[in-house]
């Protein structure tokens, strides 16, 4: 019988100074640092339709609607609701402009960011005009996943489903109080 493993060559050990043992330091370093970057990068550009998520859930829980007693919302109630997620920097844009008002010396910083507030309310309004994606609110399964899930990043591209909704949809509802207040609310003027 010969001896098989006497002909292998012997896999000797890399010094921890040399350069190749650098360069796979270095590489695997890379490497980690890419999939870290990754990460975030899809974490942060799901942030907008995660933070949409919250604001609808927590809208829906303030009509009632709730894990125990699910209902799908009225095409009023989508209308007022979609009107109030395009105005919901309108008190924020409000304080600010008090505060800069009655402030003698406005510092640049307050202003930029009323500016900054303006445009993100003037672009909502144009994208509501236009038509926005929010939750599907008429689904029920849309709603059951909405008041249940708990870690949104992971699921919400998976599951959620969204509907346009447009201001021109304002002409098909009937007039109710809340409508009439979303119309007020939606067409207000800033200086």
């Amino acid at each position: 019988m010969s001896d098989d493993t006497s002909k292998l060559p012997v896999l000797q050990k890399e010094h921890p100074n040399s350069r190749k043992a650098k360069r796979k330091a270095k590489e695997e370093q890379r490497d980690t640092k890419l999939k870290m970057e990754r990460k975030l990068h899809r974490v942060l550009k799901q942030a907008p339709l995660v933070d949409m998520v919250k604001w609808f859930r927590d809208s829906i829980i303030a009509l009632g609607i709730n894990e125990t007693n699910i209902r799908i919302v009225t095409q009023e109630e989508l209308f007022v609701l979609s009107v109030n997620y395009c105005c919901r920097k309108d008190v924020e844009y409000d304080d600010i402009d008090d505060k800069i008002k009655k402030m003698l010396h406005t510092t640049s910083s307050i202003q930029n960011k009323r500016d900054r507030i303006l445009e993100e309310i003037s672009n909502m309004r144009k994208a509501l005009i236009g038509g926005v994606d929010i939750p599907d609110l008429l689904d029920i399964d849309n709603i059951k996943f909405i008041l249940t899930v708990r870690d949104i990043y992971v699921t919400i591209k998976q599951s959620l489903k969204l509907r346009t909704v447009k201001y021109s949809m304002k002409d098909t509802l009937p007039l109710t109080t809340g409508v009439e207040l979303a119309i007020k609310k939606f067409e207000r003027k800033f200086d």
